[in-house]
């Protein structure tokens, strides 16, 4: 009744089966590797973006009435065309 586990028959086995599939074993576990870590950062960003959003300040959206008077004299004051000056000399030209 006693059972003997031949080693070498499994030996040559996985060494036929790795030997044979050992690319597709890397490039699965590569992926995966790739996909875990992508999901890591995933997650840490999004949860650097809910502790920020708790810190976040109301922004008061109207605007300053005395800024909005100076803008409109500004607007109503250029009735002059506005005078650029000329354009650039070319340096290489004789």
């Amino acid at each position: 009744m006693s059972q003997s586990i031949d080693f070498q028959k499994i030996s040559k086995s996985s060494s036929a089966f790795l030997s044979r599939y050992h690319t597709i074993i890397f490039i699965v576990f590569t992926a995966i590797c790739i996909s875990t870590a992508l999901m890591i950062v995933v997650i840490i960003n999004n949860s650097a973006v809910e502790t920020n959003a708790g810190n976040a300040q109301v922004i008061n959206p109207s605007f300053d009435e005395s800024t909005i008077k100076r803008l409109q004299q500004l607007n109503s004051n250029s009735g002059s065309k506005l005078k650029f000056p000329n354009g650039r000399t070319n340096p290489f030209v004789e």
